[in-house]
C-alpha cells in the first residue's frame, strides 16, 4: 500500500466518524431538549396543583383539614425537589434574549453593520 492509499483510507474514515459524531450528538441534544421542555411543563403543573389545593384548603368548609394540609405539603416539597434537581435543565428550554448596547450617551446603539471600507460620505473634489 503506497502513503497515498493509506491517508485517503484515514481520511474517509475520520470524515465518516466525524458525520456519525456529529448526527449523534445533534439526536442527543434533541431529545434533551424535548426532556427540558417537558420538565418545564411539569413544573409548572405541580406549581398549579399546589396553587388550586392551597385554595380549596384556604376555603371555609376545608380551612384546617389535616389531608389537604398533607398534600399542600407534599405538593411544596414536590416542587421544591424539581427546582433543585433540575432547575438548570428548564434553563435549555429557554430562549436566549439578547440586549441592546447604549452608548455613553445613553442613547441605544444602532445595530446596523456598516461596510467596512466605509469612510462616510465624499466630496465631488475628493
Amino acid at each position: 500500500m503506497t502513503l497515498n492509499t493509506i491517508l485517503i483510507i484515514s481520511l474517509t474514515l475520520s470524515a465518516g466518524l466525524n458525520a456519525l459524531l456529529y448526527w449523534l450528538a445533534k439526536q442527543l441534544f434533541n431529545r434533551l431538549t424535548v426532556v427540558a421542555n417537558k420538565s418545564t411543563d411539569l413544573q409548572e403543573m405541580i406549581e398549579s396543583f399546589e396553587g388550586h389545593i392551597k385554595a380549596v384548603y384556604e376555603l371555609e368548609s376545608f380551612y384546617g383539614d389535616e389531608t389537604l394540609n398533607g398534600l399542600l405539603t407534599h405538593a411544596r416539597g414536590l416542587s421544591e425537589i424539581l427546582n433543585r434537581e433540575y432547575g438548570d435543565l428548564n434553563s435549555l428550554a429557554e430562549e436566549i434574549e439578547y440586549e441592546e448596547e447604549e452608548d455613553d450617551d445613553g442613547s441605544k446603539e444602532d445595530q446596523q453593520q456598516k461596510h467596512v471600507f466605509y469612510a462616510g460620505t465624499r466630496k465631488s473634489d475628493s
